[in-house]
């Protein structure tokens, strides 16, 4: 028995709006908390330039391309599947999502030449290692500082490459959940960060201390049930 859209959200209060407005959604068995979190971190961040590599059956290029419009930014697309590309095109440009669609295998995009920077990477194509290396080093260069990159299947297919590519960056930080094969979340470093996150655990500790002796001075030193 085929799984319906409305099993799948049903369970998740806070995604109902969503399902309301995904008019082209054609596989009810994806994901159903990825896609919004994705939507957040581009709202949250103001992100405008917004990548994503591998569309499918473009849920999640549906929730990028509400926060590029949302966010007077723009949404790009790489889709090795010619189908797939020409279809969400049609569906956001009928949206009138800002949007450029490319119909490519990522290994043969060997400069990005669209855009310069990037905000927001979503990499859910190919996911060998070395094609998301690939990417890594093609894209990664162009990530504005601060910028976040998304990896799908780290806790499958993409394993190797999740951990090929903490080796390999400078990083500021980096999550991972386990559902749905895996997601990790890594973003890039601001400069001066380092300094001024010394000065942020100082304050802290400057806070802290004199919160423990207010909190001495005002004990009673009484346990009473009222």
């Amino acid at each position: 028995m085929s799984t319906t859209i409305d099993q799948v959200f049903d369970p998740y209060p806070l995604l109902h709006g969503f399902k309301e407005s995904f008019s082209w959604y054609k596989d009810p068995s994806a994901n159903p908390y990825y896609s919004p979190l994705y939507y957040l971190i581009c709202r949250i961040m103001k992100a405008q330039n917004i990548l994503e590599i591998g569309l499918d059956a473009g849920y999640s290029s549906y929730m990028l391309g509400i926060a590029a419009k949302e966010n007077d930014g723009m949404f790009y697309g790489v889709e090795k599947h010619e189908g797939k590309a020409r279809r969400i095109k049609k569906e956001m440009d009928l949206l009138k999502m800002p949007n450029t669609i490319i119909w490519a295998d990522s290994n043969d995009i060997k400069e990005w030449k669209w855009n310069r920077p990037l905000d927001f990477i979503l990499l859910d194509g190919n996911h060998n290692v070395r094609t998301i290396l690939h990417e890594a080093d093609l894209l990664y260069p162009i990530l504005r500082n601060g910028g976040i990159v998304c990896i799908h299947d780290i806790w499958s297919w993409a394993a190797e490459a999740w951990r090929e590519i903490i080796e390999r960056y400078d990083l500021a930080g980096q999550l991972s959940f386990i559902q749905n094969f895996g997601l990790g979340i890594i973003r890039k470093k601001v400069t001066g960060e380092s300094e001024k996150h010394v000065s942020v655990v100082d304050a802290y500790h400057d806070w802290k201390n004199a919160d423990w002796d207010n909190i001495m001075k005002t004990r009673t030193g009484k346990v009473e049930v009222l």
